[in-house]
């Protein structure tokens, strides 16, 4: 494990993945040489098809998922709204230095 400060950038909700096919969170986070989104997945931003292999209640599933960890944040930064998480400190965790984003916590320290 790798840690690292910085702040939360930007958050966004909507249409989000490879091609905008999906639709979920993103948390943008940044420190001194390094950034990274911290993204929560929900379901394709489409319906299904004959043949998919998922169901309209997958989809579903998925983004309520992904908005009960956008609940669970705001939570822990003691915010109302997700916009204000924007500019809050935060201490990223990384599976290595060059690594993929963990979690996040709020650096109370500062707050």
């Amino acid at each position: 494990m790798h840690k690292e400060l910085g702040k939360i950038s930007k958050v966004t909700i909507g249409n989000t993945g490879y091609q905008e096919a999906m639709f979920g969170i993103d948390i943008w986070v940044q420190g001194a040489g390094w950034g990274s989104c911290l993204c929560f997945t929900g379901g394709w931003n489409m319906d299904p098809s004959p043949s998919a292999k998922w169901t309209v209640d997958d989809r579903d599933k998925k983004n309520g998922e992904a908005f009960n960890k956008l609940r669970l944040i705001m939570k822990d930064f003691k915010v109302k709204e997700f916009r204000e998480l924007e500019g809050k400190p935060i201490e990223a965790t990384f599976e290595s230095p060059l690594g993929s984003i963990i979690s996040i916590r709020p650096l109370t320290e500062v707050m």
